[in-house]
């Protein structure tokens, strides 16, 4: 089954400029791990067609890498909600 996510805007207030693209691509690599091993059947997700404002706090020295995994984690938490 193939999902096709579209996140019209992301803003990473408080990432420096140079860390934006790595948080991107771990964003995009933890998305794909957790839906990859979602069991999809007919299930529908909740987040199609919807706003989803999220707010989420970094530990203090988290990397890139991090914020990205934790920022994927919240958005697929709150696909299955």
């Amino acid at each position: 089954m193939n999902l096709n996510l579209n996140i019209e805007e992301l803003v990473l207030a408080g990432v420096d400029k140079g860390e934006e693209t790595a948080v991107l691509a771990a964003l995009e690599a933890e998305l794909t791990r957790l839906f990859s091993e979602a069991p999809f059947s007919n299930r529908q997700l909740s987040i199609v067609n919807r706003q989803l404002p999220m707010n989420i706090t970094a530990m203090p020295g988290a990397t890139p890498e991090a914020i990205g995994q934790q920022i994927g984690r919240a958005i697929y938490r709150a696909a299955w909600s």
